[in-house]
């Protein structure tokens, strides 16, 4: 049906490193087209990297991001017309891929065309493994009206790096394995820089210890880890410590303190990753899954310390089931991922990693 075309919809550098993994292995032999929102940051320009590269077939830039209508009902509509556009330029398909449920994907998987094509999820990051996602479906009003029972009763398959990793109690969506990145595949490595325009460089996180900054201070969490950073400054020493910002920061709330950062965010880190050699550092954060992706995307075995167990107090996105599934990840992988309760097991695991 359709010539199993698929439209691939994504709204973040994550999601399109995904997506082009997925066009590049499993998805190798079928027609795919993308659309591409701005929610991305530059996606106007990666958009026409993409064109260039052949990546896929059709590409879309199409904007989504909030908007200042009064009403809800008012930003529907508003949508509703954007995907009756796209239908009148794309055609149909017989597969949609989405990453994450929101108010835009639900509304395109119901009103896209009739019959509904078939339904695929894939990952969006660690979130996507916790049993907290199939909470997402249960969408706010009005798309709950609209597609009453969610995205997820429709969807078959789910695309993972590490699907054994799945924690969903729901058996009806079949998980299924993506290749991981090779960062010895110069085909894939080269394809990426150009898609996002990147330069490849000396590492820019060449010190022992890299932090990495989260996203509670743009999201308005109060978490003390500029105190922590203080903390391993002291131990480690200011120059054996860079900060990786966080791509959503619009303050660097570090360079002022003394600190060396991290200036290009717009990068994804697993591009940074592909590119440089990093199994001689040692990354810090409290609970950013950017930690553990070297290993579990790419196979590099790169040492991490997860600081959640000194938090004076965790964000509300860390005390419910993301939090514990977090927690249990670091865990799960205590060979390469050491988390200390106290800042004489940080003192203790920073002059241990520091001398290996």
């Amino acid at each position: 049906m359709y010539d199993n075309r698929t439209l691939i919809l994504c709204n973040s550098a994550f999601q399109l490193l995904t997506a082009i993994q997925l066009r590049r292995t499993l998805f190798a032999q079928r027609p795919v087209d993308l659309l591409l929102s701005d929610h991305l940051t530059g996606a106007e320009h990666i958009c026409e990297n993409l064109r260039q590269c052949n990546v896929f077939g059709n590409v879309v830039y199409i904007r989504t991001k909030r908007r200042n209508f009064k009403t809800r009902w008012a930003e529907t509509c508003h949508d509703l017309c954007l995907i009756r556009k796209l239908k009148s330029q794309l055609g149909l398909y017989h597969t949609f891929c989405i990453a994450n449920i929101s108010v835009f994907s639900i509304l395109f998987t119901r009103f896209y065309q009739h019959p509904m094509p078939e339904v695929a999820l894939y990952e969006d990051g660690f979130v996507t493994y916790c049993q907290c996602f199939e909470h997402f479906d249960k969408a706010s009003f009005p798309a709950r009206l609209l597609l009453p029972k969610g995205v997820l009763e429709y969807a078959k398959n789910i695309y993972l790096f590490n699907p054994q990793l799945l924690e969903w109690k729901r058996t009806t969506i079949q998980p299924i394995s993506i290749p991981k990145l090779n960062p010895a595949d110069a085909s894939l490595v080269e394809l990426l820089n150009k898609v996002f325009n990147y330069t490849p460089q000396a590492n820019p996180y060449n010190r022992p210890f890299i932090f990495l900054e989260e996203s509670f201070a743009a999201d308005n969490f109060k978490v003390n880890d500029i105190d922590l950073v203080e903390q391993i400054a002291n131990i480690v020493g200011r120059d054996n410590l860079i900060i990786k910002l966080h791509p959503r920061s619009t303050l660097n709330r570090f360079a002022p303190l003394g600190y060396t950062t991290g200036m290009n965010t717009s990068v994804p880190w697993e591009l940074v990753l592909l590119n440089s050699h990093m199994t001689d550092s040692v990354l810090i954060s409290i609970s950013s899954s950017a930690m553990l992706q070297p290993y579990l995307l790419l196979d590099m075995p790169v040492r991490s310390i997860s600081l959640l167990g000194l938090l004076s107090q965790k964000p509300g996105n860390m005390q419910g089931e993301l939090g514990i599934f977090m927690q249990s990840l670091f865990l799960k992988y205590n060979d390469i991922c050491f988390s200390p309760q106290n800042l004489n097991e940080l003192a203790t695991c920073l002059h241990t990693l520091s001398e290996k």
